[in-house]
């Protein structure tokens, strides 16, 4: 399995955007795609702004599609201007996540 940790940082209107239109839109795209395994958020109780998003496909091939697929494309840009920073992204094979420090 392979891992995508992914952190959005969102100002209050993106963050109602992320949950009410944007993350039910993603869950359901994504599940279609092969190899997917799982999606799940959260919040990061340290930074307001900040949603964190774990991906799980079955290996880096069925992860590289969907990266390269354009409603990926389309989505990532979808919460471009909610933005207050760029996003963090770390992929690992076993789940782990990075120090905090190594995301910014």
């Amino acid at each position: 399995m392979i891992f995508v940790h992914v952190k959005h940082y969102l100002n209050r209107e993106g963050r109602a955007y992320f949950d009410n239109t944007w993350y039910p839109y993603v869950k359901e795209r994504i599940s279609q795609q092969k190899g997917f395994i799982n999606i799940e958020n959260s919040r990061d109780l340290s930074c307001e702004d900040c949603v964190n998003i774990i991906v799980t496909f079955e290996n880096h091939e069925m992860l590289m599609a969907w990266a390269e697929h354009a409603d990926h494309q389309k989505v990532v840009h979808d919460l471009d201007i909610y933005r207050t920073k760029g996003q963090r992204w770390h992929v690992s094979l076993d789940g782990s996540v990075p120090e905090l420090e190594l995301w910014d």
